[in-house]
C-alpha cells in the first residue's frame, strides 16, 4: 500500500515539534549550567573538559547543535 504525502507530512511535522521541544530544554539547560559554572559555553577550552560539570556542559552544547541541525534538516524536507 503506497504512502499518502498526508502521513508523511504529519509524522514529519511531529518530528519538527519534538525537534523544538529538545532543543528549548537543552537551551533551559545550558543556561542553567553556565550561570552554575559561570562560564559561557563558548569559552570551553580543551583543558577544562577535564571537569565533568564543564565537559556535561560541553555535550549538552554539542547536542544542541545537532539538534538544530536536525530540525534545519526536517524544515528542508517539508519545502
Amino acid at each position: 500500500m503506497p504512502v499518502k504525502y498526508d502521513e508523511i507530512f504529519i509524522s514529519t511535522m511531529r518530528e519538527i515539534n519534538i525537534c523544538k521541544d529538545y532543543i528549548n530544554a537543552y537551551e533551559k539547560e545550558i543556561k542553567k549550567l553556565e550561570k552554575k559554572l559561570g562560564i559561557s559555553s563558548c569559552q570551553i577550552t580543551q583543558e577544562m573538559l577535564k571537569d565533568k560539570k564543564i565537559k556535561k556542559l560541553y555535550e549538552k552544547t554539542l547536542a544542541l547543535q545537532r539538534e538544530k541541525e536536525r530540525l534545519k534538516g526536517l524544515e528542508e524536507l517539508l519545502k
